[in-house]
């Protein structure tokens, strides 16, 4: 809705949840303001902000965390 939040707070303080913003990672995908990445180990997603990463794990063996990192890491790194 054009407002900007700290990820951190809006997560603790449950104005967002974790559905809501994989939803918010896609649509911004879609008005390219993040890139993505989808991998063929079973559904993986990678969303790559500026300063850090979304990644929603769907693996063949099991793994379906989310993980947000910073931007230095990757996928690799899990």
């Amino acid at each position: 809705m054009g407002k900007k939040f700290e990820l951190k707070e809006s997560l603790i303080n449950r104005s967002i949840n974790i559905n809501q913003l994989l939803v918010q990672a896609e649509e911004d995908f879609k008005n390219k303001i993040v890139s993505k990445n989808e991998y063929l180990d079973g559904g993986s997603i990678e969303y790559i902000y500026e300063n850090f990463r979304i990644i929603k794990m769907n693996s063949l063996n099991g793994n379906k965390n989310l993980y947000i990192m910073p931007i230095e890491f990757d996928i690799n790194d899990i």
